[in-house]
């Protein structure tokens, strides 16, 4: 079955326009089916030749085409990128497009790049992403156009004490004594350099160190200064002080003895004065000078050594070891005969002669006379 279209003379088959009329309104199908039905007039599409839910489309030759129902205005999707499309007035092909944020055009087709404003700080590099841009910030600041500079000191990150000097991408910390390290994490070791002198031990300490210098005969923060052990006058009774390493010693006077000569030898201990002489030691202050004194001039630990014998009358010697002759000097008158007795004499008198040398006669009897001592 072939049917004529209006004001032609051509015969088409009768198919595909029943065919039209059983697809959906708009099929791309369509298109495939619609036949060509060339125009003997000038009416063309103005008689609406084409069936129900299809469009009368001219041809060049003269003709015209039926075809499926073209979309227009919003129906042709013409907004991109998530725009809102809204119809505009009577004519179907009149819309507005109203673009998201980050686009732009009259079809919202043209991405705004948000980074065309430099809106980063600091020398960050700008991402533009769709509808916003990304700031990349470089060490040291923050923020979303970086326009903040970080605190690197805010976290406290100098240890023990150290101050935190804030830079740009970065800290110092200035350390307190006796620490060291980047955080000031590391205590200083002081005695790895051996500043102990002379033997002294080192005792390494927080910010310090200290010496012992027990036994080094030195002294000083370093061990550094010879301990002068004669600086106190160690030495008694007037002795001389010889220095030595970490030592000294005392040379005693004669009479003295002991480390220090604090001992006063004792010479009169052992008795020397015989005969009951009274022993006088010659380091004694107190028997020098003054109207009685036991020895003359002054004292002087020169001559300190020694003792002195004070003998008993009829004696002498330095120990009082002599008997004094006391007969020596012929105390005895008129051909008398003396005895030496121990502090004194005996005068044996002739016959007629008596007394301590007056030289008067008692007869033939003796008469023992006591001399001087």
């Amino acid at each position: 079955m072939a049917l004529a279209g209006p004001g032609t003379r051509d015969c088409r088959p009768l198919a595909p326009l029943l065919l039209l009329l059983l697809l959906p309104p708009w099929d791309p199908a369509l298109a495939l089916l619609a036949g060509t039905v060339p125009s003997e007039t000038r009416g063309d599409c103005a008689s609406d030749p084409c069936a129900p839910g299809t469009q009368c489309q001219a041809t060049e030759s003269g003709g015209y085409t039926c075809g499926p129902v073209k979309p227009q205005g919003c129906a042709t999707q013409p907004c991109h990128h998530g725009a809102l499309c809204v119809p505009q007035g009577p004519d179907p092909n009149a819309f507005r497009c109203y673009c998201v944020p980050g686009f732009q055009g009259p079809h919202c087709e043209l991405d705004i790049d948000e980074c065309a404003s430099r809106p980063c700080h600091h020398g960050a590099t700008c991402h533009n992403l769709a509808d916003r841009y990304e700031c990349q910030c470089p060490l040291g600041y923050a923020g979303v156009t970086c326009e903040a500079e970080v605190d690197e000191c805010a976290s406290a990150p100098c240890l023990h004490g150290g101050s935190c000097l804030d830079g740009v991408g970065s800290y110092r910390c200035v350390c307190a004594p006796g620490y060291a390290g980047a955080s000031c994490q590391l205590d200083i070791d002081e005695c790895q350099s051996q500043p102990c002198t002379h033997g002294g031990v080192c005792h390494d300490l927080v910010s310090g160190f200290r010496c012992d210098c027990s036994g080094t005969g030195y002294e000083g923060a370093r061990c550094e200064e010879e301990v002068l052990e004669c600086t106190s006058g160690p030495c008694a009774n007037n002795a001389s002080c010889l220095e030595g390493l970490g030592s000294f010693r005392c040379l005693c006077w004669p009479g003295f003895t002991g480390e220090l000569c604090e001992v006063d030898e004792d010479e009169c201990a052992a008795g020397p004065c015989l005969n009951g002489g009274l022993c006088l030691q010659r380091s004694d202050p107190t028997l020098y000078g003054g109207a009685q004194a036991a020895f003359p001039g002054a004292f002087s630990f020169r001559h300190a050594a020694g003792f002195l014998c004070h003998c008993p009358p009829g004696f002498e010697g330095d120990d009082c070891s002599v008997d004094v002759d006391e007969c020596a000097s012929w105390p005895c008158l008129n051909g008398g005969h003396c005895q030496d007795l121990p502090n004194g004499f005996q005068c044996h008198c002739g016959d007629g002669y008596a007394g301590t040398g007056v030289g008067w006669a008692l007869g033939a009897g003796r008469v023992r006379v006591v001399g001087p001592g």
